[in-house]
């Protein structure tokens, strides 16, 4: 007698959507990705703005040689004054300036800083775009500088020269700069407690500071703001415009840094 199988069931098609597992799989592969995007987007967009930082500068260092060129091979005054204020000043170099680069005046619209400070209007070819703020002194403070002559003998060496505040030395001649192409003309600098504030102008102490680089934020030297951790100074870099007119970032990592003479080319101009 022929025995027959119970009929087959059919097959029952799985159902539509992801299950737990697979979901918190898809998440989790999603979270990661976006985060590996942002770091990337992150330091694609820290790179524009160095780029940006250096155009600043070599445009700062190409309408420092016009100014030389119309002056008798003078370099700018860092600060300076008129005879009939001896002791106090009415002008910095990022002004003397305004005839070869814009210089941005202060903002009219009444809007501050955190610091209660007249922001100076955008894209300013004194500020860099990896600073936070542009502090105002003369109109605008901006975020880059050069090491000033402040005095005489060792270790007072400066590119623009102190002609105010009653300090009043004679202006570096272009031509008598030794190592133009290794002479830091211009640079990020700050002059506080982070390297994302600016500054006018800084001392001679620069040098000094360059020959004891350490973590702790520079009070007043060269600015590593590009790539900075906000903790550790030595991870960011800063831009420079040398007396030769090229550019370089360079950061506080930089094996030639640690060679003293180097570091003198970099701020003994003469």
């Amino acid at each position: 007698m022929l025995q027959f199988s119970k009929k087959s069931q059919p097959y029952k098609a799985r159902s539509a959507g992801f299950t737990l597992p697979e979901l918190l799989v898809v998440i989790t592969i999603i979270a990661v990705l976006a985060s590996v995007l942002m770091t990337v987007v992150g330091r694609m967009r820290e790179s524009a703005r160095q780029v940006g930082c250096l155009s600043n500068l070599r445009n700062i260092g190409a309408a420092v040689f016009l100014y030389s060129t119309d002056n008798n091979d003078n370099m700018p005054f860092e600060i300076s004054t008129t005879p009939e204020n001896p002791t106090g000043h009415s002008s910095i170099w990022q002004i003397d300036l305004g005839a070869y680069i814009p210089y941005a005046q202060p903002n009219t619209s009444g809007k501050s800083d955190r610091d209660g400070k007249v922001q100076s209007l955008p894209g300013s070819p004194f500020h860099c775009p990896s600073a936070k703020k542009e502090r105002s002194w003369l109109g605008m403070e901006p975020d880059y500088a050069a090491i000033s002559r402040h005095g005489s003998g060792p270790g007072t060496q400066g590119i623009f020269s102190r002609n105010a505040w009653g300090a009043f030395y004679p202006p570096l001649k272009r031509a008598l700069i030794r190592q133009p192409e290794r002479c830091m003309l211009v640079f990020d600098a700050c002059n506080g407690s982070s390297v994302l504030e600016g500054a006018w102008g800084v001392t001679a102490d620069t040098r000094s500071a360059l020959k004891t680089i350490s973590a702790a934020v520079p009070k007043s030297c060269l600015a590593p703001r590009h790539g900075y951790n906000g903790k550790d100074s030595r991870t960011g870099r800063f831009g420079v415009v040398f007396c030769d007119g090229h550019v370089e970032a360079m950061s506080y990592g930089d094996p030639r840094l640690r060679d003293p003479a180097f570091i003198d080319a970099l701020t003994i101009p003469y």
